[in-house]
């Protein structure tokens, strides 16, 4: 193990021993526990992308259109991307979700409620259902954009590598079907080896696409109280008592595992972070580690600024105005 992951992981591997030891009570059995919990960390891990191949993906990303220029256009649409383009944006972010038959599209929400004239689980629609949906029915900016529809994952890739974007590719679901999905994207387009970002909130998505290849660049997100709350500061996900009370301390759990093994283990490249809990202090643990950091979602100037010219991350943001 590198002298620097030794100075990282060290306090870490020595509190695990301190558990164990604890528990055991056995300095012998400790120490071959922990040699065994060593072997299977190194076993499982997946090394990280080359800083070079990374730096020529993130190097280049600065400012994210979140789901496209979705203030100024329909979100995760053709016109969303373009948009962002013409508006500034280096980079645009959008969702993959599937349909009933399984051809891969953009979409963010679980249902198409909110976003077409259209009801229903995305998942309960087939590709032709949803072709007929007006995807620009519920936007301020609608008249601008008669006759979008919902695009499928290819045509967006397509279009963001002829405008030369930075693209991350947010996976909500579906892990199988996701890398499988993305590892033959890859194939199929390699100029996505320095344009695409693989970004999820579940690491069974990064560690899978990361194993078939790993090449790839991925994220993972994060912020706090994700599987108890359906915001930073929104309503619980769970009525049941029960529920939200495991979920919780799944939450705490999870924040060690993540902090200090997780990015470790699936050698990811980023942590994309919600713009309510980043501060000089966090971007630098995460630099320690060799993780650059992603923060969403940052509409306001001010927090932009901020965000480029004084933590000097990349930054994901709704609102790209045109530019005078």
């Amino acid at each position: 193990m590198p002298v620097r992951l030794l100075v990282v992981l060290g306090p870490q591997v020595l509190g695990v021993f301190l558990v164990i030891l604890a528990i055991t009570r056995n300095l012998q059995t400790t120490v071959l526990a922990l040699a065994f919990l060593s072997a299977c960390v190194y076993h499982f891990r997946i090394c990280p992308v080359s800083e070079k191949a990374v730096e020529a993906v993130l190097g280049r990303s600065h400012v994210v259109g979140h789901r496209g220029a979705s203030r100024q256009a329909p979100e995760n649409t053709i016109a969303a991307i373009r948009t962002a383009k013409k508006n500034g944006a280096d980079s645009v972010e959008f969702d993959l979700e599937y349909t009933k038959d399984g051809v891969p599209v953009l979409l963010h929400d679980d249902t198409v409620d909110r976003t077409t004239d259209g009801t229903g689980n995305i998942k309960d629609l087939t590709f032709a259902e949803v072709q007929q949906l007006d995807v620009t029915a519920k936007h301020p900016e609608a008249s601008k954009f008669k006759g979008e529809r919902i695009p499928t994952l290819e045509e967006v890739v397509k279009e963001s590598l002829q405008l030369d974007m930075v693209m991350y590719i947010d996976v909500k679901r579906l892990p199988e079907n996701s890398a499988e999905t993305l590892l033959n994207l890859f194939q199929k387009y390699p100029d996505l080896y320095k344009s695409a970002v693989i970004v999820s909130f579940l690491p069974t998505v990064i560690y899978k696409i990361r194993s078939g290849d790993p090449d790839i660049v991925t994220a993972l997100s994060w912020r706090p109280r994700y599987y108890s709350y359906n915001s930073v500061d929104g309503e619980p996900k769970y009525t049941q008592t029960w529920k939200h009370v495991l979920m919780s301390f799944w939450d705490i759990m999870y924040e060690y595992v993540l902090h200090y093994w997780l990015w470790y283990i699936e050698g990811v490249s980023a942590v994309n972070m919600n713009n309510h809990c980043i501060s000089r202090e966090y971007v630098k643990f995460w630099s320690d580690r060799g993780c650059r950091m992603l923060v969403w979602t940052v509409n306001d100037q001010d927090e932009k600024n901020y965000f480029s010219n004084t933590l000097d991350v990349i930054y994901m943001t709704d609102d790209l105005p045109p530019q005078s």
